[in-house]
């Protein structure tokens, strides 16, 4: 299954969420290493896109908000580091597609 390129990518989810320090949880430090910060969040966006269009989505798990699939890669940042992630994405019940997190792999 591929994720449709139109797909939501929530902005404050790459601004307040992945790209911001967290005392739980935090996701920063590991993308800073490829040069990732709030003022690159469209770069993470443009690779989260470009990783997602180019590798296949597995189902992950299902549930009632809908069904949750993985797609897992490289994404090259800002200073050409490569940083192996997956990515989260849920078809919601609705059908659409949603960005939900990405995990350091």
């Amino acid at each position: 299954m591929t994720i449709p390129p139109d797909a939501i990518v929530a902005a404050s989810k790459l601004t307040q969420y992945l790209l911001t320090r967290r005392r739980t949880d935090d996701k920063s430090g590991y993308l800073a290493q490829a040069g990732f910060g709030v003022d690159s969040a469209p770069a993470l966006e443009a690779e989260i896109r470009r990783l997602t269009a180019s590798t296949e989505a597995t189902v992950h798990r299902v549930n009632e908000h809908g069904t949750y699939y993985t797609v897992s890669g490289t994404v090259v940042g800002p200073n050409m580091r490569q940083l192996r992630v997956k990515l989260v994405w849920l078809q919601r019940i609705d059908g659409l597609f949603s960005f939900i997190t990405l995990i350091p792999d």
